[in-house]
């Protein structure tokens, strides 16, 4: 019995042990660089979103409605055009949840909300508020937020107190592109 266990059981539990063991090892290892790959990907799209929402506002400048409003003021003429061109971008994403916008010309601000203008209102010191000042005085075009609970810009009546969506804000500073002159803001709040 003493060689029936030496020769034949034992060898036979130790092979079983040590490709059970390999088995493992190796199934690990595909987990976990299966895993990493989804990362990867994963991290790529994350960044392919956030490239093509920081771009999403500069084709607003190819829009002569809203470029010429950012450069001359929002006036009467101009306010039905500026809104039609702003409530197609907003309707087109519909994660934009809200825009604020800063014209430099007229110092005044208004906020879109999920297609809803507010008035225009004047503000002399938008531009030295956090983190405007910053981006103001930066060589950056762009500025993210951490997420934070949507906000109520310019407290305008338009978004409703019950909102309590999370959202991440990109502000974008607004600049004539043949002479660097400073325009305004536009603000994004996206849904996250």
């Amino acid at each position: 019995f003493g060689m029936l266990v030496i020769f034949i059981i034992l060898p036979y539990f130790l092979s079983v042990f040590i490709i059970y063991d390999n088995t493992r090892s190796s199934v690990e290892e595909h987990e976990i660089e299966k895993s990493r790959e989804e990362l990867e990907e994963g991290s790529r799209s994350l960044q392919r979103y956030f490239d093509e929402m920081i771009e999403l506002s500069y084709s607003l400048y190819n829009d002569p409605d809203v470029l010429s409003v950012f450069e001359n003021g929002l006036n009467d003429e101009q306010r039905k055009p500026f809104e039609r061109s702003m409530k197609i971008f907003s309707i087109s994403r519909p994660e934009i949840r809200q825009m604020r916008i800063y014209f430099q010309k007229d110092s005044s601000a208004l906020s879109v909300y999920q297609s809803k203008f507010s008035a225009p209102k004047k503000q002399e010191d938008y531009v030295n508020q956090a983190p405007f000042r910053t981006l103001y005085e930066s060589e950056d075009n762009f500025f993210i937020e951490r997420p934070h609970v949507i906000e109520n810009a310019n407290n305008a009546a338009i978004l409703p107190e019950s909102d309590r969506t999370r959202v991440l804000t990109i502000h974008h500073k607004v600049s004539n592109v043949l002479s660097g002159e400073f325009l305004g803001f536009i603000s994004m709040d996206i849904d996250v």
